[in-house]
């Protein structure tokens, strides 16, 4: 995807995982599976400070308190929601 690299990933993240807090829960769960289109996304979950668990190579296991997630700080991207 042409986004990846402009910081978009982390606002989009940063949304998600905003959203996980509101709904009470303490621990996500993150696979990167290695793939020739996602090549690019291989460190996204390490950036965004997720704990490795296991991996090899083709697949990394994450785990991720979001009550200590430190969100990227980019003011200049937002998510607009209309429900």
């Amino acid at each position: 995807c042409r986004v990846i690299g402009r910081n978009v990933e982390y606002v989009f993240i940063n949304y998600i995982i905003e959203k996980i807090k509101e709904k009470k829960i303490i621990d996500i769960k993150a696979k990167y599976i290695k793939t020739q289109k996602n090549e690019h996304a291989n460190y996204f979950f390490d950036r965004c400070l997720f704990n490795l668990i296991d991996g090899d190579d083709l697949v990394r296991n994450y785990t991720l308190s979001v009550n200590t997630y430190n969100p990227e700080k980019l003011d200049y991207i937002k998510v607009i929601n209309e429900d």
